[in-house]
């Protein structure tokens, strides 16, 4: 399907709110919101063109949100989320004329349950298109495994981190839980979700070339090593927290040698 200006500028925009919201600061929130309604409006426009309802008045102006609204109802365009778009319109309203400054939960409520739930429907319905064409941002699932990944990515640099400083200083109790926390997390990441234990997880990978033989053997020991620290019932050495960093590189990195 050929886009029209309108329907291009309003997909544009709420890609760029989906953007904003994703960039957290209290101005992106705004951009973030006030973007969406403007995706909105532009929207309510297209839908009120390919309906042959007129979107420029007399004077040469476009028709306002209202306008657009009471036109497509008029001609039997159901519109049932009117209540939602209504709040998300303003709570525009006041960011732009009162200053008002939306929280973290509230942008992100009005962009992708209000904005962005009832663009993906009233383009399906109304046009026959699929918006997650346009952008994969519009695919909410996607866009949630995305930032899932990303925050276990940084869940595993963080144990990593922790790990590497510990052995360091000879903290070898700390390094290996570290460690093996680190793999149980990065299993997460690399792996689709699966409901297997880590032990059966590892064998699989051995199964698959994804990990050596010996690598299974050695995080064997080291779960051996944690439950021990874990449990109190003894201390780790400095050579098996040794063990326990090797086996969370060598898991980290020859997956990723394989995967990428």
């Amino acid at each position: 399907m050929q886009t029209s200006p309108l329907l291009t500028s309003g997909l544009e925009l709420l890609d760029h709110a989906i953007k904003h919201l994703r960039q957290g600061s209290p101005q992106d929130l705004k951009f973030a919101v006030t973007h969406a309604d403007n995706a909105v409006e532009l929207i309510l426009k297209e839908i009120s063109r390919c309906n042959k309802i007129r979107i420029i008045d007399k004077k040469g102006q476009s028709i306002g949100y209202y306008d657009c609204i009471n036109r497509l109802q008029s001609r039997g365009i159901s519109i049932p989320e009117i209540p939602d778009i209504d709040l998300l319109h303003t709570e525009r309203n006041s960011i732009y004329h009162l200053g008002s400054q939306p929280d973290q939960k509230s942008a992100e409520w009005l962009v992708f349950d209000v904005a962005l739930t009832f663009i993906k429907r009233i383009c399906s319905d109304e046009l026959r298109f699929d918006i997650c064409t346009f952008s994969k941002s519009f695919d909410r699932i996607t866009l949630l495994n995305e930032e899932i990944l990303a925050r276990r990515k940084a869940i595993v640099e963080k144990y990593l981190s922790e790990a590497v400083w510990a052995f360091d200083n000879h903290m070898d109790n700390e390094c290996v839980i570290s460690s093996y926390a680190g793999i149980e997390a990065y299993l997460g990441n690399a792996i689709p979700i699966d409901l297997r234990s880590n032990v059966n997880m590892m064998q699989s990978l051995v199964e698959d070339n994804l990990i050596m033989e010996e690598t299974l053997h050695d995080f064997m020991r080291l779960r051996e090593i944690r439950n021990k620290v874990a449990h109190g019932i003894s201390d780790a050495t400095h050579e098996e927290a040794e063990l326990a960093l090797k086996v969370f590189k060598v898991i980290l990195y020859d997956i990723d040698a394989v995967l990428m």
